[in-house]
């Protein structure tokens, strides 16, 4: 794999941590930030085991301005720059608008879409002055359907939809890639969904696989694009 260093964001539980796992098993150096410091040191001591001195965390609230540039700068002491950044940090709450709190509201946005976009543009710098990055910004299918009690969510992922297919025209003549990853329901236990028939529910995307999934975007050759990768499983209705 040609890149070395891997940033990822929300990686205390669910997807993130499965990515951070994966990544590191391919050989990447990766810098793992989440908000649960007790997680990450968990996750960190087991992946050491087997990759001494590859892995490294960083507590970050990064709905928080003040939190991104110092994510970058832990990274670039301990690994150098990153030249993988996986946007994978977000929230979501099943609740009607008109029940939303203007904070509640507030929170979703910075942690969806405007840290994603700070991070993009803390990461930047280093991958145009390399000429070699890729940024992965995790969305939602929700960008293809609509689903009641999700206004707020949804709207946050047509954000990372949008901001991601712009970025890539403005930074893919410089050896930076940008794919929008839009899964449907992962089995991390966020959210429920209705199945078809008599489908459990327990048969959501596993992280793992979908973790393999995005580890393989960055084995694609150079002169190959993946705009979007759209995966749900098949009991989900949409």
């Amino acid at each position: 794999m040609r890149y070395e260093t891997a940033i990822v964001t929300g990686a205390s539980r669910g997807l993130g941590r499965a990515i951070g796992r994966t990544l590191a098993a391919r050989g990447l150096n990766v810098m793992l930030a989440a908000r649960s410091e007790d997680a990450l040191a968990e996750l960190v001591e087991e992946l050491e085991r087997e990759h001494a001195g590859r892995v490294a965390y960083t507590v970050a609230d990064l709905g928080s301005l003040e939190a991104v540039e110092p994510l970058f700068e832990a990274t670039r002491r301990r690994f150098g720059p990153a030249d993988v950044l996986v946007n994978n940090a977000g929230m979501g709450r099943e609740r009607a608008l008109v029940a939303s709190t203007e904070a509640e509201i507030a929170e979703t946005i910075a942690l969806n879409l405007t840290g994603l976009i700070l991070c993009s543009r803390a990461a930047l710098p280093d991958m145009l002055e390399r000429r070699r990055g890729y940024i992965v910004n995790v969305g939602s299918d929700l960008c293809r359907y609509f689903k009641p009690g999700m206004a707020v969510y949804t709207a946050t992922k047509f954000g990372v939809l949008g901001f991601s297919g712009s970025l890539l025209r403005e930074v893919k003549d410089e050896g930076v890639r940008v794919t929008t990853v839009m899964p449907g329901v992962i089995d991390t236990g966020f959210g429920d969904f209705e199945t078809e028939g008599s489908l459990p529910p327990e048969t959501g995307l596993e992280p793992d696989g979908l973790a393999e999934q995005i580890a393989a975007l960055l084995e694609t050759p150079e002169h190959v694009i993946v705009d979007e990768l759209m995966l749900h499983p098949s009991a989900q209705r949409y």
